[in-house]
């Protein structure tokens, strides 16, 4: 597990919210803007990160799934995006173009456990360009970071990085750039007309 600055106030953020649960901190870690009921599955917080304990924060949501019933123990969802800018990549690191923003998702208990202890996961981690060609760094986060959130279901397992491309095309439009860490397909699909006529055809052509 990638453990740096980011991650480490991101982890510290979390676990703030848990003994907050537990009445242990007085000062709510969060500002709430924005809440969303999603239908069968749960509430959706967007949320403010303090900037004094996470000051590269740029897009938060906090997905906490319905509990039906006693025993449901069911992890919130935590959605983070921190920005890049003036961090360098590793020297061992290979990336055809910069890498803007860091999206971050954490799989957390409610509640601190009987032992004391306050369990977090990482499931998904990655560093991308969520800006594009776009000037201003963080407009296109809130959309995508709101995409993301919506597919999830429970504790069904996701194809994030997918989910991330996706989102980047819906939100960016014509400032998408493909996701860094997601292979391009083999193909691309093209139509090509005949040079004695006769209707287009759909071709495949390797991607360059």
């Amino acid at each position: 597990m990638r453990i740096d600055r980011i991650f480490t106030d991101l982890l510290a953020w979390v676990n703030s919210i848990g003994w907050w649960r537990e009445q242990q901190v007085k000062r709510r870690p969060y500002e709430r803007l924005q809440t969303w009921r999603l239908a069968g599955r749960g509430m959706l917080h967007k949320v403010v990160r303090p900037a004094e304990s996470c000051p590269r924060d740029c897009g938060t949501y906090i997905f906490e799934p319905f509990r039906h019933g006693k025993g449901i123990v069911l992890a919130d969802i935590h959605l983070a995006c921190d920005h890049l800018e003036g961090m360098t990549l590793p020297k061992n690191a290979v990336a055809p173009r910069r890498m803007t923003h860091r999206i971050t998702i954490l799989r957390a208990a409610h509640f601190v456990g009987s032992d004391g202890r306050y369990d977090v996961e990482e499931i998904f981690s990655c560093d991308d360009d969520l800006q594009g060609q776009q000037l201003r760094r963080d407009i296109f986060v809130p959309c995508i970071l709101h995409q993301l959130a919506l597919s999830i279901d429970g504790d069904r397992p996701l194809d994030w990085l997918r989910l991330l491309d996706d989102a980047k095309k819906y939100c960016m439009r014509s400032h998408y750039t493909h996701t860094i860490s997601l292979p391009k397909d083999p193909t691309k699909t093209v139509m090509a007309w005949p040079i004695d006529g006769g209707a287009p055809v759909r071709i495949n052509l390797p991607q360059d």
